[in-house]
């Protein structure tokens, strides 16, 4: 019997569990003066970034909104203190959301997102027709730790995946472009529900013809706040893999980052393999998800973009919230509790693991990626099982 099995059983467990889990966070948190690490960002890492990005425009210097070092002189008016701070590298327009708060404190904006993450993480789990007890697993997770700590846009992202597998399922098609044209403040995330309106003729003009839609009027937004920021991005656009560089290598889940821990001496070996596996997976997906349900072609469609992004942290396996919701009534209960315990354990323990081994043996073997594919295999075989 698996460990969620067993917690699905004696869900009070599920509580103590998920409890102690934050009071672990929380209390290292404490420990470290509001930090995750002694020399790592302040609570609400992520957030910093987003809400210096609302500052800058908001004091009409869209033109420089992607320079560092005013990001950094922003930055340190809201949190004060010795830390280096994550680029704002997004569209404008995700910087005009967070323009109501950009004349507050830090502080009270970071719990006015995270209310609203926590709002958007429980109306996602009620589009992807989940249980209640879901959240509190949700919670538990430390993706979903992770996410909230760091004040991330994941579980909005979750929201408009959730919307377009709902969507997709009652024939809304124009409606699930639009959900999923959304996703362009992070437009990696879009491709693998690009390929998805392609394949699906009866969905494929409205689908796109939404997408389009909301992608447009996305870029709309920021040209209207400040067309000097969308030029500014345009030209930010060649050089954000450097950006990706400053992240912590063993939290960032991609497969480029998987071969760089594993073969750290050859760099453009691990570029070349990633983007021949990145399209090995876009091609596959699009082959298998043509004859599929449209939530299952969705659950599809989240395991295809987590394996091609090139860029994903820790905190974006919350989107496999989604995936597991939908696969739920359409496999069997034990497959089920296998992909949702192995999901559940290595993103505890990969980030740790490999950088033991990398301290130990000056490379490491990142479990992240490997079991998003083996998930996604078992995923594949236990649902044509049911089909069959």
């Amino acid at each position: 019997m698996s460990v969620l099995a067993w917690l699905a059983r004696r869900r009070r467990y599920v509580l103590v569990l998920t409890a102690g889990i934050w009071i672990a966070m929380i209390a290292r948190i404490v420990e470290q003066g509001g930090r995750w690490t002694a020399g790592a960002l302040p609570v609400g890492w992520d957030f910093l970034a987003f809400l210096t990005g609302a500052r800058i425009l908001a004091d009409g210097n869209g033109a420089h909104l992607y320079d560092a070092d005013l990001q950094n002189r922003v930055a340190h008016m809201f949190v004060p203190g010795d830390y280096t701070l994550f680029d704002f590298v997004n569209p404008p327009h995700f910087a005009v959301l967070f323009l109501p708060l950009a004349f507050t404190s830090q502080t009270f904006a970071y719990v006015v997102v995270t209310i609203a993450n926590l709002a958007m993480l429980l109306a996602a789990l009620r589009f992807l027709g989940a249980p209640r007890i879901a959240f509190v697993y949700a919670l538990g997770a430390f993706p979903v730790v992770y996410g909230l700590l760091g004040g991330q846009n994941c579980f909005l992202s979750l929201l408009l995946m959730a919307l377009v597998g709902r969507c997709l399922s009652t024939e809304r098609f124009f409606v699930a472009g639009l959900s999923a044209g959304a996703l362009v403040y992070k437009p990696q995330l879009t491709i693998a529900f690009v390929v998805l309106f392609l394949v699906m003729p009866r969905a494929r003009l409205r689908a796109l013809a939404g997408f389009a839609t909301s992608a447009f009027a996305s870029l709309l937004v920021g040209a209207i706040a400040s067309m000097d920021a969308c030029m500014a991005y345009v030209t930010l656009l060649p050089t954000l893999g450097a950006f990706h560089d400053k992240f912590r290598m063993a939290l960032t889940y991609t497969v480029r980052v998987f071969f760089e821990m594993l073969f750290p001496s050859w760099p453009r070996f691990d570029a070349a393999i990633a983007t021949i596996v990145g399209l090995a997976v876009l091609a596959f997906f699009g082959g298998w998800a043509r004859k599929r349900p449209p939530e299952l072609a969705c659950a599809g469609a989240v395991w295809a973009t987590l394996a091609f992004t090139p860029h994903a942290s820790i905190y974006e396996w919350t989107l496999l919230i989604a995936p597991l919701a939908w696969l739920y009534p359409r496999i069997e209960e034990q497959a089920w509790m296998l992909i949702a315990s192995l999901l559940y354990v290595v993103a505890l323990v990969s980030t740790p693991i490999a950088e033991t081994m990398t301290a130990r043996f000056g490379f490491a073997i990142q479990l992240a990626l490997p079991v998003l594919f083996y998930t996604a295999w078992l995923a594949i075989r236990a649902t044509r099982t049911v089909t069959s």
